[in-house]
């Protein structure tokens, strides 16, 4: 199946067919982290990234520490590590994707750690009747100056 891989490690933008693999999750999963065939540990998160198209990244990809990751922004969306394009199917599933090479291309924006600025996740939870929101880490955003550390 044809998929769009986006590394921004090596800063390119490739077509990579995942033929071959025995489950196309597993493919993606292993193109994500660069791995071989047979190691298919991490989890993997499917960004929309349009009406018919996703980007699956690395979970915890903005949890690395950012003076040793990959980031790029598509579609307006700020992301950690290689990414992994292909189309969103009727049932949840996922096909090849048919967006042009070169139109991923120039769509892509190469960050550095000092250029990203997301919002920061949020935990939504009910308490006693009442909605609260806890802000993951205690900041508002992420951004270089206040990223996020891993705790565990």
């Amino acid at each position: 199946m044809r998929a769009i891989l986006i590394n921004p490690f090596a800063k390119t933008v490739t077509e990579v067919d995942t033929n071959g693999y025995a489950d196309t999750y597993g493919a993606i999963q292993r193109l994500v982290f660069g791995r071989s065939m047979n190691d298919t540990n991490g989890f993997v998160e499917r960004v929309r990234i349009g009406a018919e198209h996703s980007i699956y990244i690395d979970e915890e990809g903005m949890l690395v520490d950012w003076d040793h990751q990959a980031f790029f922004k598509i579609g307006g969306r700020s992301l950690a590590g290689n990414g992994v394009i292909v189309c969103d199917d009727d049932w949840g599933g996922v096909e090849p994707c048919d967006i042009p090479l070169d139109v991923v291309t120039q769509a892509v924006e190469w960050l550095t750690p000092q250029e990203v600025d997301v919002p920061a996740p949020r935990i939504h939870y009910v308490e006693n009747g009442v909605e609260q929101t806890e802000l993951i880490y205690g900041v508002d955003r992420w951004n270089y100056k206040q990223r996020p550390v891993r705790r565990w």
